[in-house]
Formats: structure tokens, C-alpha cells, sequence
């Protein structure tokens, strides 16, 4: 699935981890300084859904 959305094993496998410990809070990024983040608020909003769905 993280091919076919375009993201990396790696940032699946956090965001696994963040809703394994947290529920679906832990898959909100809190703003932080530095580098804007790498995904649009459409594309987390699209990969949570389809995880749910399987």
C-alpha cells in the first residue's frame, strides 16, 4: 500500500506504530519548526481511511 500511495515503508511503519500506542490521535502531526511536512493534510486523511477499510 505505501507504494501505491507514493510513501515510504518507513512512514507507514510510524504512523502503524503512533495508531498502535495512540488511536487515531496519534496520527496527527503537530506543527513543529524546521522542514514543512513532506504530505498533504488529503494524502494522511486517504491512507488512514483506506487502513481502516482493511
Amino acid at each position: 500500500m505505501a507504494k501505491r500511495m507514493g510513501l515510504t515503508g518507513m512512514t507507514v511503519g510510524k504512523w502503524r506504530k503512533r495508531y498502535r500506542e495512540l488511536g487515531l490521535e496519534g496520527l496527527h502531526d503537530e506543527l513543529r519548526p524546521g522542514r514543512p511536512r513532506t504530505y498533504e493534510d488529503d494524502t494522511v486523511a486517504e491512507v488512514i481511511n483506506r487502513a481502516r477499510q482493511t
